[in-house]
C-alpha cells in the first residue's frame, strides 16, 4: 500500500512496516467479510494471504505419489490446534509404523572399491565416473577461471537451512558491522514479525506446545536453587509446564557464570524432539520434552554470551559444544560411519544455529530494520536460532555451498548411479555434494515465503536498513514451487514481484524458478548424513 494509506480499522492485531520506495506493508487480521472493504480503500495495492494462490497438486498414477514420512510445520501447528500435543504424537506413530527400512545391500557383487565403474551401464550409455553434478551445470570451468564465490553472498528465501549438517558448517554470512557484527546474517521472518507484534510471544518451557512452529524467538527463565561447586552447577528444571511433575528433571551443566546467575529455556525446533523421540534419546522419548537450553555470562558479569543445548536428551550439558558469536553450531555424533552406536567425528543430530543473544542494549537483529518501535529484552532473556522447517532450504543451501564432506551414504535407495556418493553399493562414489560456489556464504530467511518482503527487504538492504552497506547479499535465491505441482516458480506469489521490484529497485533485480528434482542434503530426522536422489 501506499505509505500513508489508512486502513480504517479494518485490520486487527496488526503491524505496520517502515515505509520503502513509497510504500509499505500491513501485517495481521481481516474479517473475511471485511475484505473487499480493504482493497478498495484508496492507497491499497493489494491484499494477499499466504494461503491465496495455492497450487493445484499435479495427477499421480495409482499407486505412485510419494509418501511422505514427515509432517510440516503447518501440519504439526494443526494437529496441536486440534487434540494437542497427544494427537501429535498419535501421528508421529503412524508415520514412523509406515516407514520404510532403510535398504541394505542386496548383493554381494553390486559391492565394488571405490572408483570402479558398475557391471552395467546406466541407461544414458554415460558412465557415472564421467559424471559429476557440478560438471553438468559448468561450476568447474567456473572455478577453473577462478570463479567459485568467494567474496559473495546468497540468500536463500526458503524454509530456512541447517548450518548444523557436515557439508554447510562455516558457510554462515556474518554482519560485518553495527550492533550486530559477528553474529550471523539470519533471519526467521515469523519470529521476527510476532515480536514485532507482541513482544511477548517468544517460545519458552511455560508456552511450548502454544507457539512452537510459530518462533524460533526463546525467552529465558532465571535458574533458581541451583548446586554449583566451580566445576558444574546442577538444578531441577521444568522443560514443560503443562506436565510439570513429569518433565521436572535434573541437569547438570559446566559452572562458568562471571555472576552466578544463570537462564534456562528449551529448544525451539520441534524437528529436534521429534528426532530425538524417534532416536529413543533420553527425556525427549520419555517424557517427550524438547532439549533444555542453558544461558551464561562466561566472559563479564550480566554480559550473557553462551548457550548449552542439551542435544542428545541426556541431562548432561557438560559434554556439550558452547554456541557463542562466532562459533553457533552445535550437534550430536551418536554413530559410527556404518551407521551403529558410537562416533566417527560427524553429527548425527543438530541443533541448528544460534543467531543471537540479547544484550539488554538492542532489539532482535533485523526486526528493527523492517517494524519501528522493536522492543529491546533485557540482557540474556532473549535468544534465537536458526533451523530448517522442512528441508528444503538446507537443500538449496547444499546447491550453493556445499562443502563436499559427506561421502558414500548407504541408508538411501534407489542409488542413482549417475550421482556421487554410495560407491560400494552402486553409486559413483565420491563425496555427495559439491556446491556450485563452495566459497561463497548462505545468508538464511526461515519462513522466508511466508512473509516475503520482509526477506526481500532485509536480503537487499541488510539488518541496518541501508542500501549498499556492506551487509547485504548479492544474490537472493527463491526456489520455490516443487516438481509435483503445477505452477510456475513463484508459483502463489507471482502476484507480488511487481511490488517487490518497486521495493528493491535500484538495489537488486528478482528471479524466480522451477524446483528441480537433485540431490537433497536430508536433515532433521535423526539421519543427518542421508542423500535423497
Amino acid at each position: 500500500m501506499a505509505r500513508d494509506t489508512d486502513l480504517n480499522g479494518l485490520m486487527r492485531r496488526v503491524i505496520y512496516s517502515k515505509p520503502l520506495n513509497g510504500i509499505r506493508w500491513a501485517i495481521g487480521e481481516v474479517l473475511d467479510t471485511n475484505l473487499r472493504k480493504l482493497a478498495g480503500i484508496p492507497g491499497v495495492i493489494s491484499v494477499i494471504s499466504p494461503d491465496s494462490y495455492q497450487p493445484v497438486e499435479a495427477p499421480w498414477d495409482d499407486g505412485a505419489k510419494p509418501q511422505r514420512e514427515r509432517l510440516t510445520s503447518k501440519e504439526i501447528r494443526s494437529l496441536l490446534q486440534q487434540g494437542g500435543k497427544e494427537a501429535l504424537l498419535r501421528k508421529l506413530q503412524e508415520l514412523r509404523s509406515r516407514s520404510t527400512p532403510r535398504p541394505q545391500p542386496e548383493r554381494p557383487d553390486r559391492i565394488r572399491s571405490q572408483g570402479a565403474l558398475p557391471s552395467a551401464a546406466p541407461e544414458s550409455g554415460i558412465q557415472p565416473a564421467t559424471v559429476q553434478v557440478k560438471d553438468i551445470h559448468g561450476a568447474s570451468a567456473a572455478w577453473a577461471k577462478g570463479y567459485t564465490g568467494a567474496g559473495v553472498t546468497v540468500a536463500v528465501v526458503d524454509t530456512g537451512v541447517d548450518f548444523g549438517h557436515p557439508d554447510l558448517q562455516g558457510t554462515q554470512a556474518r554482519i560485518p558491522s553495527g550492533p550486530y557484527a559477528g553474529w550471523p546474517f539470519a533471519y526467521n521472518t515469523l519470529s521476527g514479525a510476532f515480536y514485532a507484534l507482541d513482544p511477548t510471544m517468544t517460545i519458552g518451557p511455560d508456552n511450548y506446545w502454544d507457539l512452537v512452529t510459530l518462533t524460533w524467538f526463546a525467552h529465558t527463565l532465571p535458574v533458581t536453587g541451583a548446586a554449583c561447586n566451580g566445576v558444574t552447577c546442577t538444578a531441577a528444571l521444568t522443560l514443560d509446564f503443562t506436565n510439570a511433575s513429569a518433565s521436572t528433571l535434573s541437569f547438570v551443566w559446566p559452572d562458568r557464570s562471571r555472576s552466578g546467575q544463570y537462564y534456562y529455556t528449551v529448544h525451539p525446533d520441534i524437528n529436534h524432539l521429534i528426532a530425538g523421540l524417534y532416536l529413543s534419546l533420553g527425556y525427549a522419548a520419555t517424557v517427550v520434552a524438547p532439549a533444555v537450553v542453558i544461558v551464561a555470562d562466561e566472559a563479564a558479569p550480566g554480559v550473557y554470551d553462551t548457550v548449552y543445548v542439551d542435544v542428545d536428551f541426556d541431562q548432561n550439558l557438560t559434554d556439550e559444544k558452547p554456541m557463542r558469536k562466532g562459533s553457533e553450531l552445535a550437534g550430536a555424533d551418536l554413530y559410527d560411519a556404518a551407521g551403529n552406536p558410537g562416533a566417527d567425528g560427524i553429527w548425527d543430530l543438530s541443533a541448528g544455529m544460534l543467531s543471537w543473544i540479547a544484550d539488554g542494549v538492542n532489539p532482535p537483529p533485523g526486526v528493527s530494520a523492517l517494524y519501528p518501535g522493536v522492543a529491546v529484552p533485557a540482557a540474556g532473556r532473549l535468544i534465537s536460532f536458526i533451523g530448517d522447517e522442512d528441508g528444503h532450504g538446507t537443500n538449496c543451501a547444499g546447491d550453493i555451498a556445499a562443502q563436499g564432506v559427506i561421502t558414500d551414504p548407504e541408508w538411501v535407495g534407489p542409488i542413482n548411479p549417475l550421482f556421487a556418493g554410495a560407491a560400494n553399493i552402486g553409486g559413483a562414489g565420491g563425496p555427495v555434494l559439491a556446491g556450485m560456489a563452495p566459497q561463497a556464504k548462505v545468508a538464511a530467511f526461515q519462513n522466508g515465503f511466508n512473509l516475503p518482503f520482509d526477506s526481500w527487504v532485509l536480503a537487499a538492504l541488510g539488518f541496518d536498513g541501508v542500501p549498499n552497506s556492506g551487509d547485504e547479499a548479492q544474490i537472493i535465491s527463491n526456489s520455490w514451487g516443487a516438481s509435483g505441482t503445477l505452477n510456475d516458480g513463484l508459483g502463489r506469489h507471482l502476484p507480488l514481484r511487481p511490488l517487490a521490484e518497486q521495493l528493491l529497485r535500484p538495489q537488486r533485480g528478482l528471479l524466480g524458478g522451477y524446483r528441480e528434482r537433485r540431490p537433497r542434503l536430508r536433515h532433521g530426522d535423526g539421519a543427518r548424513r542421508q542423500l535423497h536422489h
